[in-house]
Order: C-alpha cells, then sequence, then structure tokens
C-alpha cells in the first residue's frame, strides 16, 4: 500500500543568484585592493569575469549569513496565531523587510485554508503584518466562526500567506534617455510608490524616486522627476541600503583575497604552474566585517518565527 506524501505549501528561496554590486562599483570602491595581482589580466574578459563571480559568490554568501534573500521575492508561508479581542491577527513572517503582501487564507486547523477574497483590511507593517477585522468564515470543530472577537481556544487559528519581501535588485530592459519620466526594469518585483532607486551607472550614478502614482506590478515604472543622464539597456538598478552595499563590497574582497592567496597560474601552456604571492591581510577579516555589518544592520532574520500564541 503507498502513501501519498504530504507536500509543504512553504516556498522561501535560499540564495537569491544575483549579484548585490556591480564590477564598476566594486573597482571604485576605496578598499585598497590592487585586483590585478589578485586576478591576473588586467580588463580581460577572464578577470571582468572572475570578478564577477567572486561577487556573485559574496553575495550568495550574504543571503545565507542573514537567513534570507536580501534581494525581492516571493514566499509563502503558514504560521500559528490566535484573533486579539478586537478581532485582529498578528502575523510575524520569516523574511522582511514586507514590501506586498499578495494572498491570506485562514483555518482553525493547517488544511483546507479559506482564502481571503479582499486585503483592504490587511496593513503590512516592516516584519509583520496585521489582519484587522476581517470578514469571512472558516470551519472549527463548533462549526464556521467569523473573525471578530472570538474567545476561548477556537479563537486560535493557521494562516496561509505569500508576500513580497526584500529591495529590489534588477536592471534595465531598455535604454533610456536624459530626463526619462519613466524606466522599464527588467523586473519590477518589489518596488513601490515613492520608493528611491540607484541607478548604478558610473560615472553618471544616479537615485531616482518612483512616482506615487505608480501601481505596483506594472512594467514601466514612472519617476517623480526626469533622469539626469542617459542610461543603457542592462544598467544596474536596485533599492539596496547603502550598508548591504558596502558589506558586499567587503564580502567580494574577502573572497577574492582568499582566492589569490596560494593561488596558481600557469606561465604558458607547457611550463609549470608558479604559485602567486600570497595576500597580506587576508580574506577572513573582510568577512567579518561584513557579517558584523549584515548584524548590527538588522538584516539577519531570525531562524524561527516567533509564537504567535
Amino acid at each position: 500500500m503507498s502513501v501519498a506524501p504530504a507536500i509543504s505549501s512553504v516556498s522561501r528561496p535560499e540564495t537569491a543568484g544575483i549579484p548585490y554590486l556591480t564590477p564598476e562599483e566594486f573597482q571604485n570602491a576605496p578598499m585598497g585592493i590592487q585586483l590585478n595581482n589578485l586576478i591576473p589580466g588586467a580588463g580581460t574578459p577572464q578577470q571582468n569575469q572572475a570578478l564577477q563571480a567572486a561577487i556573485l559568490r559574496a553575495s550568495s554568501w550574504m543571503d545565507l549569513q542573514c537567513h534570507q534573500v536580501l534581494a525581492a521575492t516571493t514566499d509563502t508561508e503558514i504560521s500559528r496565531g490566535r484573533m486579539r479581542r478586537d478581532g485582529s491577527i498578528y502575523v510575524f513572517t520569516r523574511c522582511y523587510p514586507i514590501r506586498l503582501v499578495t494572498s491570506v487564507a485562514v483555518n482553525y486547523q493547517p488544511l483546507n485554508f479559506v482564502p481571503m477574497t479582499s486585503l483592504t483590511n490587511v496593513v503590512p507593517l516592516n516584519r509583520t503584518f496585521v489582519i484587522y477585522q476581517a470578514v469571512f468564515p472558516f470551519g472549527s470543530s463548533q462549526g464556521p466562526l467569523q473573525f471578530g472577537p472570538v474567545y476561548g481556544p477556537y479563537g486560535e487559528c493557521w494562516v496561509q500567506y505569500s508576500y513580497v519581501n526584500g529591495y529590489p535588485v534588477t536592471s534595465l530592459s531598455s535604454a533610456c534617455v536624459a530626463g526619462a519620466t519613466s524606466v522599464t526594469p527588467l523586473s519590477v518585483l518589489g518596488i513601490l510608490p515613492s520608493m528611491t532607486l540607484t541607478i548604478s551607472d558610473i560615472p553618471n550614478t544616479e537615485t531616482v524616486t518612483v512616482s506615487s502614482t505608480y501601481v505596483p506590478g506594472t512594467a514601466t515604472v514612472p519617476l517623480q522627476t526626469g533622469t539626469q543622464s542617459a542610461h543603457n539597456q542592462g544598467v544596474y538598478v536596485s533599492a539596496l541600503p547603502d550598508a548591504v552595499k558596502q558589506a558586499a563590497i567587503l564580502a567580494t574582497a574577502g573572497f577574492i583575497q582568499e582566492r589569490g592567496t596560494g593561488a596558481l597560474t600557469m606561465a604558458s601552456i607547457s611550463g609549470a604552474p608558479v604559485k602567486m604571492n600570497e595576500v597580506p591581510g587576508g580574506g577572513p577579516s573582510d568577512l567579518q566585517q561584513a557579517l558584523a555589518i549584515l548584524q548590527e544592520g538588522g538584516f539577519v532574520a531570525q531562524v524561527s518565527l516567533p509564537s504567535q500564541l
């Protein structure tokens, strides 16, 4: 007799697979690192590829250290809660900051969730969202219940929800001219009205503010004022805080120096490999500084959700 498995409805990526830094941002950072001593071939495609790989590795490391993906993602979770005397439920999400709550369903047990047909009474905060006086039935052993002042053990419930969290990290899907009053990112996940975005296009890097009239999810993002410069397709756009950027610079430096220490390089096709000069100071210190920034900045999520009861 075969038994069908119980399939989890929880969905959460471990890493974004997205770089939190451009090679130009790293190379222009005041780190005092001689990149050519660590990755041979100044300006060659091989050096650029190696630097991009180091940035991506550092970005994934940051996600793992933070126990959440820093880039904007859509996650689905299940949490246990209790309706309060005012009929509200506070839901503590695993990841943050919360950008949008896209669906909510409730039941007295973690099965057969009844979806809310309207989210007008759902208020997203930074690390929680609140359901205020939502009115829809869900079942219990005593029959149908409704949100409102519910007392006793049947005030307990389970909540299944999907939400967008993290910081938008994307690129321009098409070029824009100087003075453009809108941009078209490759992904608009996590972009909200009045949000500040950085267009990383050295030496023409600039910040722009999303119009307050923007409807989340719309492909074209209107801006409050026009861009100062023209930007090509593929230019990096993000809402990552400066602290995260600095952590990414340090983490990348740590991985590059770790790579450079004791690395081997071929003198020629027929020659024997020779050892590169070891890098004093090494990468661990930079990685420790990066982790300290992430911890002190409050970017590290709790491994387990706080009790809702």
